[in-house]
């Protein structure tokens, strides 16, 4: 049997830490995402390939992943870590380590609520270096301190287990009886389940169901490739778009893209075009850093906006220090599209303040309060419910062959995306103020946009749980000669994949009634393991 090093244990437990620093989109998805985290580890131990196999196999049971409203109900990030590192090193079985993921993920998940329990720390911290104009105290508030003290809650845990449990984890499940691993390779095939049951939950649209079927069945009478089920469901939601467009919509989403009667005020006041760049980047590279129960992301958002703070109130210290307490009480929303164009609008209303014009303090907060749930929404159901599992599974299949790329390619595409997304609204914010949140939320084109994408999400989703929820049944019927298998001899020819389609809908039905991820997540866990135990599925 093989054995793991300190050395390695230090670097993936070093894996995990920077997985919890969420240092930008770019960090986030390479480092908490199983399909992309096992690229490293592979690297550690030097087998790649399946590491690869591993994390892609794992992946579709955590796309749909949200910590919504700060709660993480799962650890996705250890879940790739753990099961490819006891593979690559000890040698386990890798059913038995597929399926261990999900208590994995679900123990892990602890320290993320011990930690963001501990950002009220540095929150009460910035609070009083607001009170002193401490900048660089506030700064250290969301970035040192919080990595410093993930050292200790977060590398420091990891690295442990795998050093000291691992080898057990692994001599454990190598005397597993055959009936055992037998329920735990159903699990490992099942897994996938939860994460399009969530998905399709999250889309939130049971009018638009049949196009989940649609591209289940496709998938199963077709045996078409992922890309292939992608195409067809592009095209099939642009025609859903285009049949429900109509050109009365007056100004809605793209006029905010026009310049021709906006007010050009970027490089013309107190605030120009590269300021507006450094907040945005300082946003976008550190919006989770400090995503605590008790403010959220109300932290990052001082941070972000404080250079401008500082310029614009430059000579007037008591008007600079109630603006950083102001944007350091609570706030909440999706970060590349809520979060740019609430604060490209806030930075336009704090312009106005400094310039004397009549901006009351309440009203800066009112804007932020009101708008941040409403973006919200808008933001997670077209990056984090749609676009975000659409473009990670596209590159599953790819890690399924060992392909090292299936890791980097899908994080190049969603940070291009988010990036333009940003960029743009933090700018169009700032330039139309309070107008540009109007126009987007009482937009025609933006309710068809989330239309688009729950169409394409639906058949989507629909196909890749035809593609990647292997299970089947396994029940034989005597027949005097040969005995029938029910699946191939019968459900295969008329509904394919009838099992696997079962177990999603059930996991849906679950979730949409309101049943908890994690009660979700362990009763898949069992009932398939007891179905698997007995050779009813396989």
């Amino acid at each position: 049997m093989n054995e793991m090093t300190i050395l390695q244990a230090i670097l993936c437990g070093g894996i995990y830490w920077l997985s919890s620093l969420y240092l930008g989109n770019l960090s986030e998805s390479f480092f908490r995402f199983p399909l992309c985290n096992v690229l490293l580890v592979g690297l550690i131990f030097g087998d790649v390939p399946t590491a690869m196999v591993i994390g892609a196999t794992v992946m579709p049971a955590y796309l749909a992943f949200i910590n919504a409203g700060s709660v993480a109900p799962a650890d996705q990030a250890a879940a790739g870590i753990v099961p490819a590192a006891c593979v690559l090193a000890y040698g386990m079985n890798q059913d038995v380590a597929i399926a261990l993921a999900v208590p994995v993920s679900l123990l892990f998940a602890q320290l993320w609520t011990l930690n963001k329990s501990l950002y009220s720390l540095w929150y009460s911290y910035a609070d009083k270096c607001a009170e002193k104009l401490n900048l660089r105290g506030i700064a250290a508030a969301h970035l040192l301190f919080p990595a410093l003290q993930k050292v200790v809650t977060m590398w420091i845990p990891m690295t442990v287990l795998l050093y000291f449990g691992g080898g057990l984890m692994a001599d454990a499940a190598a005397l597993l009886p055959a009936s055992v691993t037998a329920g735990l390779s159903v699990v490992s095939k099942a897994m996938p389940a939860i994460g399009f049951a969530m998905i399709v939950k999250m889309i939130g649209r049971t009018e638009l169901m049949p196009f989940f079927f649609a591209g289940y069945f496709f998938t199963q009478y077709t045996a078409a490739s992922t890309m292939v089920s992608t195409v067809v469901a592009i095209f099939i939601a642009f025609l859903d778009y285009r049949f429900r467009s109509n050109d009365s919509e007056g100004e809605g989403l793209f006029d905010l893209f026009k310049k021709g009667d906006v007010d050009e005020r970027e490089g013309s006041g107190l605030v120009t075009h590269k300021d507006i760049n450094a907040v945005y980047h300082r946003w976008w590279i550190t919006a989770f850093m400090t995503d605590g129960y008790e403010r959220m992301k109300g932290l990052c958002f001082c941070y972000s906006i404080m250079p401008i703070l500082k310029k614009i109130y430059a000579d007037r210290p008591e008007e600079l220090r109630e603006a950083l307490k102001r944007h350091l009480l609570f706030y909440n929303t999706e970060a590349a599209i809520g979060g740019t164009l609430i604060e490209g609008i806030v930075i336009s209303m704090e312009e106005q303040k400094a310039r004397g014009e009549e901006m009351p303090e309440e009203a800066i907060i009112n804007v932020k309060n009101s708008l941040m749930g409403p973006f919200a929404g808008i933001g997670d159901t077209i990056n984090l419910v749609n676009l975000r599992p659409l473009i990670f599974s596209l590159f599953v299949g790819y890690g399924l062959a060992g392909h090292w790329w299936a890791a980097v390619a899908p994080v190049v595409i969603l940070v291009a995306i988010t990036q333009f997304e940003g960029y743009n609204l933090i700018h169009i914010g700032y330039r139309l103020g309070t107008r540009a949140a109007g126009n987007l939320l009482q937009s025609g084109s933006i309710q068809k946009i989330i239309q688009f994408f729950g169409v394409l999400g639906l058949f989507a989703m629909g196909a890749m749980s035809a593609s990647n929820v292997k299970v089947a049944l396994g029940v034989m019927i005597p027949t005097g000669g040969e005995p029938l298998n029910l699946q191939t001899g019968l459900l295969d020819p008329i509904l394919p994949g009838l099992p696997a389609l079962v177990i999603v809908l059930l996991l849906y039905r679950y979730l949409k009634k309101g049943g908890s991820m994690m009660k979700g997540m362990l009763a898949l866990l069992l009932g398939t393991f007891v179905l698997g135990f007995f050779g009813i599925l396989v």
